[in-house]
């Protein structure tokens, strides 16, 4: 019953605070443009959230081992485990060390919520639902700096979060740590824009590398394959602009 309440308490309050900054008359409008904004990521977050919203977790591919990670996470800690480095309920109760290879950082919060109480196949969609937004809400701020355009920028974002290799990853692979990688993506192909771009200002030129340390450590610590992926990807764009890349300021 509690955990009902606060589930229902939350949705409200987001409710809320979106009908805040919605409509104007209220302390806490946003002006023309900002409400445009908010109901585009609104509007993505939840297309883009159907299948999480429909009261059962959509079945693929990789869901059993996903839901026994965070399920490992969350019997980890139940056992006083902190980082969890071995999932005590696998392989029949012998243990597994998965994160020892495979980071889970963003999992324990899918775990918290199970320890709360909350089934884990909701724990899981309350996951995938935060993930969407995560994605809309950084790839707008990156195509934002990059187009220097709403437009352009709300059309980048509605395009790349419900992108169909995405959506395949999320709903019916499913692959969550891909996913979770994919949502820190755009954050190192704004570094790279704003390294080596003619387009990018000087400050932006000196802040390139706060974008590409969240970007890579986010992608450390969701996914594998997509690290490496993203360091070949990093070595070829390095190359390609080889005579920018060996500047001195650059370099620094």
């Amino acid at each position: 019953r509690l955990t009902d309440f606060l589930r229902t308490a939350v949705v409200f309050a987001v409710l809320d605070g979106v009908a805040l900054l919605m409509f104007p008359g209220t302390r806490f409008a946003c002006s023309r443009k900002g409400r445009l904004t908010l109901l585009a990521v609104v509007g993505t977050v939840v297309i883009a959230s159907l299948p999480a919203l429909s009261g059962f977790a959509s079945y693929g591919f990789d869901l059993e081992f996903h839901l026994s990670r965070i399920s490992g996470i969350a019997e980890g800690l139940r056992a006083g485990q902190f980082p969890v480095r071995i999932y005590p309920d696998f392989m029949d109760g012998y243990g597994y060390a998965s994160p020892v290879f495979y980071g889970d950082i963003f999992l324990y919060f899918p775990a918290v919520l199970c320890l709360a109480g909350l089934p884990l196949y909701e724990a899981y969609n309350i996951y995938i639902i935060v993930l969407n937004l995560a994605t809309a809400l950084i790839s707008l701020w990156c195509f934002d700096r990059m187009f220097h355009s709403r437009p352009a920028s709300l059309t980048g974002m509605v395009l790349y979060t419900t992108a169909s290799y995405r959506i395949f990853n999320v709903y019916y692979r499913p692959a969550l740590g891909e996913c979770s990688a994919q949502t820190f993506l755009p954050l190192i192909a704004y570094g790279f824009w704003a390294l080596y771009s003619d387009a990018a200002t000087e400050k932006q030129r000196k802040s390139a590398w706060l974008p590409l340390m969240f970007g890579f450590t986010g992608v450390i610590q969701t996914h594998v394959i997509t690290t490496e992926l993203s360091a070949l990807g990093a070595v070829a764009v390095v190359l390609v602009c080889v005579k920018k890349a060996f500047r001195p300021q650059r370099l620094r």
